[in-house]
């Protein structure tokens, strides 16, 4: 297949060139050299957050087919909430190069790291149907999230893990570290699909589609993208000393027998916070805690991967 004769008229491409200290600018660089008929692609830059969100409404109304995402997983929740707060644009093909720091999500995709390679695996896929996530705090507050909603310490990191810092290499996992040492069990309550399953202090808090989150925690194993399920994961309070060698478990996703591990899967998942649990986190963004659900939604969004 000639990639460089791709139909570009009903493309969107989506460039944060911030992504991954400068990567996603990059990638974009080496895609053009590569294939200068992307030049003549409608392109938007993420700068400024909440012009590229109207942008990219915009644009998707304007018969556009395919969005391809330069970035991370923070670029890829940006795109994707786009496209699913309008359901009529089902038709529209989401597509990633992975340049972010994590891009926990490209994982599961099989995403190869070169953005070269990555690009050729979209102009061939067949489009495919995955779940995502409804996250509703109430009738006016609603979000989706295509790889995890979490609470506990990951809250606490998401608020902590900002700027410059975010870019690092195994910075998620040091600010967990660093984390740990004054983080307190928070306590929430867990209904699974009308029926109470947990409630309690909890160390971590974990609803998923995807397999991996926090730049590389294989928190969910078992994870997959279209049966209509999330994964559910706590993980108890425990002795300090114990949680260097349990963290380890949880990135090398070994962890689901373990005594101080639940695990469950899910259509429905409603979390109460019992106390200040130091936010949410959806999608490797922080958010504020409050009582939400958070429904699978089966085949709601297109990928080409």
């Amino acid at each position: 297949m000639d990639h460089s004769s791709v139909e570009l008229k009903n493309t969107l491409i989506l460039v944060n060139p911030r992504a991954g200290k400068g990567r996603g600018s990059q990638a974009w660089a080496r895609l053009l050299r590569a294939h200068p008929a992307l030049a003549q692609s409608q392109r938007i830059d993420c700068h400024d957050l909440n012009k590229a969100r109207q942008e990219i409404t915009d644009a998707l109304f304007n018969n556009i087919q395919r969005l391809i995402v330069i970035g991370g997983d923070g670029s890829l929740h940006l795109a994707a909430n786009q496209i699913l707060k309008h359901q009529q644009l089902e038709r529209i093909a989401l597509g990633l190069i992975p340049a972010g720091t994590g891009s926990d999500y490209a994982r599961l995709l099989r995403l190869p790291g070169d953005p070269i390679r990555a690009f050729q695996q979209i102009c061939s896929a067949e489009p495919r149907k995955v779940d995502v996530l409804r996250i509703t705090k109430n009738a006016d507050n609603v979000r989706y999230a295509v790889n995890t909603f979490s609470a506990g310490v990951s809250g606490w990191v998401s608020r902590h893990l900002a700027g410059p810092e975010i870019k690092k290499p195994g910075a998620y996992l040091r600010t967990t570290l660093k984390a740990f040492i004054n983080f307190e069990a928070v306590n929430c309550r867990v209904i699974i699909d009308g029926s109470p399953w947990f409630e309690g202090p909890l160390y971590l808090l974990a609803v998923t589609k995807g397999s991996h989150f926090g730049q590389g925690m294989h928190i969910s194993p078992r994870a997959r993208l279209d049966n209509g399920l999330c994964e559910v994961v706590v993980v108890e309070p425990m002795s300090r000393w114990l949680l260097p060698l349990r963290l380890c478990r949880l990135y090398l996703g070994n962890h689901l027998s373990a005594s101080y591990v639940h695990h469950c899967r899910a259509q429905t998942v409603s979390i109460e916070p019992l106390c200040d649990n130091h936010g949410f986190e959806i999608d490797g963004e922080s958010t504020e805690s409050a009582p939400v659900t958070v429904e699978t939604l089966p085949r709601a969004l297109t990928i080409l991967a």
